[in-house]
């Protein structure tokens, strides 16, 4: 097939967005024709990268595919009105730019960010083609991961809104099974519906050597923590800062390596500051290509997720952060006040979770790994042996590239 995809955040940009690239890698190996359509790069803060500026349209090559660069308004990753008009800037460039672009098969629109969705059934409504909407989260359900009440008119307007999207793609694509039934309970008919996990790439994570980044930031010696994403509310990084400050005297070769920029970046280092904290180093954010090496240097991952109220669609979820902590193999920790990572981790072995906002809690549980060694090292294994068998994106990918083919000939048919 020829496939356009559509999605806003793409590397260079740290965190996530990697994925986008890789699937369609993946697609690309499978036999489809990919041309991504995306921004010029400018996350977290808001401002286009050096070499993108002043920029209306680039065409690219990224390892073999056709990107596709359309200038948007840049926004950083905090505030409302400045990101909305960037989603609506980007929508409409996504548009006019591939009104240009030949007939696709398919478009796949990946969110969030929002505004790609649009863009796409805009797009395939003129060139009669099919659109699959790639849901990384479920909106406006991850808005309560920041606090805005589901009842509230930003969360009213988007559950109205999607639920119009939902009705006019042809097919929607979620990472979590719990995901298939919350958007079933909103009327989306499960032939509709495809599985397409989080993973996690072997090549880009493994053949990586952390001892370099130890040896960057004075860490050889350390039992070094690791957390690397996003600064935003919900991962609250001032908790882990927090479990630090229980550990300094308690054990001294423990260090928390932080990992990423964010919202809530400004207040970690003014708290570091003011408590003269030895033990928290801020690496701030990281090339997509130089994370393998960060995630190496690890002895031991955390993964917050934090909901102010149950979400029945994150219950049990593997976000693309710990899927690539279990690749690489070390145990992992998670805070969480409802289920997300934690049974998964206990059933394979593979670490913890601990009562998030509670810091004494983490430190204790950090301490456990940091003096029992041999335990350590066996729920890494753990970690790594599930990650071969269930998270490596060729396998996860094809899989879903094997349900998608099938669910597009059974819409064709259908249209006859």
């Amino acid at each position: 097939m020829k496939i356009l995809y559509i999605t806003q955040t793409f590397p260079p940009e740290p965190g996530s967005t990697q994925r986008p690239l890789k699937q369609a890698v993946c697609l690309h190996d499978l036999g489809h024709e990919i041309t991504i359509l995306t921004t010029m790069p400018y996350y977290p803060l808001g401002r286009i990268f050096k070499q993108y500026r002043g920029k209306v349209l680039i065409r690219e090559k990224l390892e073999g595919i056709d990107v596709i660069r359309v200038w948007s308004v840049p926004a950083p990753n905090k505030g409302k009105i400045r990101r909305i008009i960037s989603q609506v800037s980007f929508a409409i460039g996504a548009v006019i730019t591939a009104l240009w672009i030949a007939k696709p098969d398919l478009i796949i629109a990946s969110v969030p960010p929002i505004g790609a969705e649009i863009a796409a059934v805009f797009v395939a409504s003129l060139k009669r083609c099919w659109v699959l909407l790639e849901l990384r989260d479920v909106i406006p359900d991850n808005l309560l991961l920041i606090g805005i009440n589901r009842k509230s008119p930003l969360a009213r307007i988007l559950d109205a809104y999607f639920k119009l999207i939902y009705r006019w793609v042809d097919l929607i694509a979620v990472p979590g099974k719990n995901m298939i039934d919350t958007l079933k309970q909103r009327g989306v008919s499960s032939n509709r519906i495809l599985l397409l996990p989080h993973a996690g790439d072997l090549e880009q994570l493994v053949h990586h050597d952390g001892q370099q980044v130890r040896q960057r930031f004075g860490l050889q010696d350390k039992f070094v923590v690791v957390y690397a994403g996003s600064f935003s509310r919900y991962y609250c990084v001032p908790h882990l800062v927090a479990a630090a400050s229980y550990l300094q005297d308690k054990l001294r070769n423990v260090q928390l390596l932080l990992v990423g920029t964010g919202p809530d970046r400004e207040k970690v280092g003014d708290i570091i500051r003011k408590t003269g904290q030895k033990n928290v180093t801020l690496a701030g954010s990281v090339a997509p290509d130089e994370i393998g090496a960060y995630l190496q240097a690890a002895d031991l991952f955390l993964a917050p997720w934090v909901a102010e109220e149950p979400l029945s669609c994150y219950q049990d979820y593997l976000g693309t952060k710990v899927c690539e902590y279990l690749v690489v193999g070390r145990p992992v920790v998670a805070l969480e006040n409802y289920p997300v990572y934690g049974n998964l981790l206990r059933r394979i072995g593979a670490g913890t979770s601990v009562t998030a906002r509670h810091p004494e809690k983490l430190a204790d549980a950090i301490a456990f790994y940091a003096t029992n060694r041999s335990e350590a090292i066996r729920c890494g294994n753990n970690a790594r042996a599930y990650a071969l068998t269930h998270l490596e994106r060729k396998s996860v990918v094809k899989k879903f590239e094997s349900e998608l083919v099938k669910k597009l000939r059974d819409l064709e048919m259908k249209s006859r």
